[in-house]
């Protein structure tokens, strides 16, 4: 098994040439700068000084040539060869409070939430251990991988649900939604991610649109179960484009002291004609003013979905509000 040496450290980590050079480094409990972890964002660089390493995904936009001509390769897609020494500066605060595992799991229900969305149930053996927000890797069994974010909370059953929408064409999808995916065997590989619930002793504002429903899903669970956001209030902003692309208002109010601790408002952009919409229109970056009453720095920031959504309320954030960066928590996604 190769090992990799970090420069100007005493840091080393092992890495299986079937394993990439973040996730065994997460997997060390280092803290290796990173994302998405799909090789879509480009947060996870680095440049490998001596070894030989290979490139799982060529045509990764964020993967430029002065990053090869420079020796940078991205953490999230490159699996080792030989050992290798790497420069990358570590963050403290991307050191997993989980370390992440590799578990096989069996598709065990699939429960429809929109014309184009379902909940999908995983069972793995042992218990299921993450944070409220967090993501998964899930490889399918023709070897496709897919990055999902969790839905429920950490349970001892082994259960994983994820939000996943039908993408037409989409390899992944195609699979998942198929007649015979249940009882087919996944491996889930998670859990990552650093757009956590954290209890900052700040009243928390939630923003979500499509599929990113998920881990807002699990945010809130997450505060409505733990004594210590026992005082804390919730504001969800749920954006869709029309009536059938919402999930049913009871997947919010069916939640334990939803109706006493959290303001609930769907957003519809572009509502049908004969979708008899009364709620408010827009765009859901458009609602967080309304939303705060001014309070902006008095609240924390999760939001999670479409990545036009994503930037447009990180934007309104902090160019237009001035809300301290840490005070928001999200994945970029693309």
């Amino acid at each position: 098994m190769p090992t990799i040496s970090i420069v100007d450290s005493d840091v080393t980590f092992e890495c299986s040439h079937d394993d990439t050079l973040l996730a065994a480094g997460l997997r060390a409990g280092v803290g290796l700068p990173y994302e998405c972890n799909a090789g879509g964002c480009g947060s996870c660089k680095i440049r490998v000084h001596e070894g030989e390493t290979r490139t799982l995904w060529e045509g990764s936009p964020v993967w430029t040539e002065a990053d090869r001509r420079r020796g940078r390769v991205l953490g999230c897609q490159t699996v080792p060869v030989t050992d290798c020494t790497i420069a990358v500066r570590e963050v403290a605060a991307n050191r997993p409070l989980l370390r992440p595992q590799r578990r096989t799991g069996i598709l065990q229900s699939v429960t429809k939430l929109t014309h184009d969305m379902g909940e999908f149930v995983f069972a793995t053996e042992g218990s299921a251990a993450f944070l409220p927000g967090q993501y998964a890797a899930l490889v399918l069994p023709t070897g496709c991988r897919r990055i999902y974010s969790m839905s429920n909370l950490a349970n001892e059953l082994g259960h994983w649900h994820f939000i996943i929408r039908a993408v037409a064409g989409g390899t992944a999808s195609a699979q998942l939604f198929s007649s015979d995916a249940l009882g087919q065997q996944f491996v889930l590989d998670g859990p990552f991610g650093l757009a956590h619930l954290r209890d900052t002793g700040r009243d928390i504002v939630c923003v979500a649109g499509g599929s990113g429903l998920a881990p807002i899903l699990s945010i809130i669970r997450g505060a409505l179960s733990d004594p210590h956001f026992i005082n804390r209030r919730i504001i969800l902003l749920y954006g869709a484009r029309a009536v059938r692309d919402l999930v049913s208002d009871r997947t919010f109010t069916a939640l334990p002291g939803f109706d006493q601790r959290v303001t609930y408002n769907a957003i519809l952009s572009d509502p049908a004609p004969d979708d008899a919409w009364t709620g408010r229109r827009g765009l859901v970056h458009e609602t967080l003013s309304d939303a705060v009453g001014g309070q902006w720095s008095e609240h924390e920031y999760y939001f999670a979905g479409p990545t036009k959504m994503t930037e447009a309320v990180y934007r309104t954030l902090t160019e237009h509000a001035h809300v301290p960066p840490e005070q928001l928590h999200f994945d970029r996604f693309y």
